[in-house]
């Protein structure tokens, strides 16, 4: 009877003398035992792979923001001489700019770096009375700057007067003939 099947056992309500007790982790199947010894067998390639798709990211953004063409026309603006021919402008940093009038200017009142002692007014009448017109790159915002647009003000001679190669950001460069 001890050997003839479950039926005996079920009708009996016990188990055998000769047969050990059956564990109950024993009967679970662990199917993450499978998973657990792939990614043991494979940690520190999978570890290598992922600091590879990681350094990859990185350079490309890096990349990107390189070559980016707000960035490469802010770098060329930077070396635009103050009182360079328009001619030089248009060469340099593209023959479309936004045309403004110099009305409105007051936007560079904040941008200025005046000494401490001076107030922007002295600056702000000069740059009004000789500016004639000011020339925005790319002016996606009409003939105001937008944060990061290139702004060169140009004076009657057809020269620069002023560069601001980044619009809010506090770098204009002025010409010599401005005084503070």
């Amino acid at each position: 009877m001890c050997g003839e099947g479950p039926e005996p056992i079920l009708q009996r309500g016990g188990r055998p003398w000769n047969q050990p007790a059956r564990r109950l982790e024993a009967t679970i199947p662990k199917p993450l035992d499978q998973i657990d010894r792939a990614l043991n067998t494979h940690k520190p390639r999978s570890r290598q792979i992922s600091a590879l798709i990681l350094v990859l990211g990185l350079i490309a953004i890096a990349v990107a923001l390189q070559f980016a063409p707000d960035r490469q026309r802010r770098r060329k603006a930077e070396r635009l001489p103050v009182g360079a021919d328009s001619a030089v402008v248009l060469r340099t940093l593209g023959a479309r700019p936004t045309r403004c009038p110099a009305g409105q200017m007051e936007h560079v009142r904040g941008e200025l770096n005046t000494p401490a002692d001076m107030t922007d007014d002295s600056v702000m009448v000069q740059l009004r009375r000789d500016t004639r017109q000011r020339w925005l790159y790319p002016g996606r915002g009409g003939c105001t700057p937008q944060r990061g647009e290139t702004e060169v003000g140009i004076d009657a001679a057809g020269r620069v007067l002023w560069i601001q190669p980044a619009a809010r950001s506090g770098d204009v460069r002025l010409s010599p003939r401005i005084s503070y």
